[in-house]
């Protein structure tokens, strides 16, 4: 008896000791995964602005970003824990030769829009949460009677999340 008392103790606490090791890593992911949120949620959802690439004004309409994520442990010694926050967002957008044009333009999301998908991987590493990468996927849709059509799947590397390209600057690892 004192002996299955003595197991049973050494289970809890092993157990105690393996939660309070998984609590640290996902407390020091809670502040990325803020502001990622944070970021994608205070995007207007209606934006004009002129591109310099397509050298015109273009009025883009959003829908609300989807966020979702998950933390693991991992076999890894070097990295412990692995985590990712994936980001759907849906946008629709039409050009002009002014900007009072394309504020005016009525641009329809379910008539013709694209799917990004943003996949951002992290690795906690020597205490700390990294930016590893990630993928990217954009699907574009040509109208409302059309599913989706076949992805174009990118790798999201260390520009990707420069401050110049948008919120999803905001979901690196400091």
């Amino acid at each position: 008896m004192a002996m299955l008392i003595r197991s049973i103790a050494a289970t809890v606490t092993v157990a105690a000791v393996a939660g309070a090791a998984v609590a640290g890593p996902l407390d020091d992911f809670k502040p990325i995964l803020q502001r990622c949120k944070t970021a994608f949620e205070s995007q207007s959802l209606e934006r004009v602005f002129y591109n310099e690439r397509v050298k015109a004004w273009v009025k883009v309409v959003s829908a609300p970003s989807e966020l979702s994520y998950d933390v693991r442990k991992t076999d890894s010694l070097v990295s412990p824990f692995s985590a990712f926050v994936q980001i759907i967002e849906v946008t629709a957008n039409s050009r002009a030769e002014t900007e009072s044009e394309a504020g005016a333009l009525k641009v329809d999301i379910a008539e013709r829009s694209t799917r990004f998908t943003s996949r951002i991987e992290y690795r906690f590493q020597e205490g700390k949460w990294v930016t590893t990468g990630g993928t990217g996927k954009g699907e574009f849709k040509a109208s409302a009677n059309t599913g989706y059509d076949k992805p174009t799947i990118f790798p999201l590397d260390k520009d990707s999340f420069a401050p110049n390209r948008g919120p999803i600057a905001a979901c690196s690892a400091p």
